[in-house]
């Protein structure tokens, strides 16, 4: 297959499924991992359209189009905990082991991860676990 081909190729494709799309004879499936505790399935009924922040990131915003979303969760691991923006954190009861499910799962629905870090919680960390607040905030 030429570059042109290949080019050719792609196009046609593109716009088959541009078609599908519009023509809402397109299933979409997405697979998420999500942070917080979410009811076991569900409906979201709310307008999507593109994030004023990140562009290329779609958002519920006032002026998106109308969508409807069902879910349903199929595993938990552990508990939230405090994570950034960019990442999720979940604190494992079980060490090491339960990690090593979190990663099989992952696997088995074709993730990839990024990155991957074990952290021993810090003093600090325990008593915002027991207080809700940082050693520094007191």
């Amino acid at each position: 297959m030429t570059a042109r081909t290949t080019t050719q190729t792609t196009a046609a494709t593109t716009k088959k499924a541009a078609q599908t799309i519009a023509e809402r004879t397109m299933r979409r499936v997405y697979l998420a991992l999500v942070q917080g505790d979410p009811p076991a399935s569900g409906t979201i009924d709310a307008p999507l359209g593109r994030d004023a922040k990140v562009r290329t990131r779609m958002a519920v915003t006032h002026r998106g189009k109308p969508a409807r979303t069902t879910y349903r969760v199929l595993e938990r691991f552990g508990e939230s905990a405090a994570a950034s923006p960019k990442g999720v954190a979940v604190r494992l009861r079980g060490g090491d082991a339960e990690l090593a499910d979190v990663v099989r799962a992952l696997d088995a629905e074709d993730l990839a991860l990024e990155h991957l870090q074990l952290h021993a919680p810090s003093l600090d960390d325990v008593f915002l676990t027991k207080t809700g607040r940082s050693l520094r905030e007191s």
